[in-house]
């Protein structure tokens, strides 16, 4: 038998918000779209500010009062229709009804709940390896937004490991770099730990002045995190999830790099990267469960089977809203 369990799904949204280290929804938001392949909107151009007297930005013309009943589209701002096709994701994990019967009656401890914990990582680490490993970690997602740009917003980092070696200058030119391009300028920074220590360490940063008037002493991620929102105006995110190869190799996402992203989860926003999931997923924050969640009776063993199914798409939307620095570690 099949159904879906409301409270099992309770279960599950709790054990994904205790897993959310993997911070890939905030990396690429979601986005929803009405069926398995659907429509959204897109800007296909990047409005700034112009301050360029001969293009008539603030000529007579341009400040005319509009009627109540004008219906003229403004202009310099226009919009594209995408299309995209989910992908189906499905994990399942198995609770034998004689441990249940043995254990579970006499503690009243759902024998679920590690099940389900089990089950929130295997669909997490999915989103995980397509976010980190296939769009962050990959210097082709990272362009000028031309869309033949690809790898353009690339460059060779300073090795951290050197405490004397700049960084500031490299992060500010690739603000810069992502407002040439999609006209906002980032407003998220990724790191690892491993990452994150170098530069909480590193001179340049250190030696800084602070709001107070002192020197920067890094001691915590909160104090860098806020250094990296004074200097550079984004929020620096640490990802301390690790991952296992094919090889059995243990490695940490992202790499040696650091990447700067323009994000915004708004339907025609120029997100960097996003994360399509059908209308109607519970996507809230970190915690969003991505998944549906069912029972199925197995007669033989006996027991039950706690399916997690899911559809979604995690893609770069605007290779110009990214920019990465790498090998900062080597």
């Amino acid at each position: 038998s099949q159904r879906l369990d409301p409270i099992l799904t309770g279960l599950f949204y709790q054990s994904v918000q205790a897993a959310s280290d993997y911070k890939g929804l905030t990396a690429a938001p979601p986005k929803a779209i009405d069926g398995y392949t659907g429509q959204y909107l897109a800007l296909s151009s990047r409005p700034r500010l112009s301050l360029d007297q001969t293009d008539d930005a603030f000529g007579s013309g341009q400040l005319n009062a509009l009627g109540l009943n004008d219906t003229s589209m403004p202009t310099g701002i226009s919009f594209e229709t995408k299309t995209v096709s989910l992908d189906r994701y499905a994990r399942n994990v198995f609770v034998n009804a004689r441990d249940v019967a043995q254990y579970q009656a006499g503690s009243g401890f759902d024998l679920r709940q590690p099940a389900l914990d089990a089950l929130a990582h295997k669909i997490l680490g999915v989103h995980a390896h397509k976010v980190w490993r296939g769009i962050y970690s990959a210097p082709a997602s990272y362009g000028d937004g031309s869309g033949s740009g690809a790898g353009s917003h690339v460059v060779d980092g300073p090795d951290l490991n050197t405490t004397s070696n700049p960084i500031i200058d490299s992060i500010l030119t690739g603000c810069q770099e992502i407002y040439d391009a999609e006209g906002r300028y980032p407003n998220f920074a990724f790191v690892n730990p491993v990452v994150g220590n170098l530069l909480r360490q590193n001179d340049e940063v250190r030696n800084r002045p602070n709001q107070g008037g002192s020197d920067n002493t890094l001691a915590t991620s909160d104090a860098l995190g806020a250094f990296f929102n004074q200097m550079f105006g984004v929020q620096l995110v640490v990802v301390p999830a690790t991952f296992k190869d094919t090889d059995g190799t243990t490695g940490r996402f992202l790499g040696d790099h650091i990447s700067l992203a323009f994000l915004d989860g708004g339907t025609a926003s120029p997100t960097f990267a996003a994360t399509f999931v059908e209308q109607g997923t519970d996507v809230t924050g970190d915690g969003a469960t991505l998944a549906g969640i069912r029972e199925e009776t197995i007669e033989d063993p006996q027991g039950v089977k706690i399916i997690a199914d899911c559809m979604y798409k995690a893609q770069v939307e605007n290779s110009g809203a990214g920019y990465m620095i790498k090998d900062v570690t080597s």
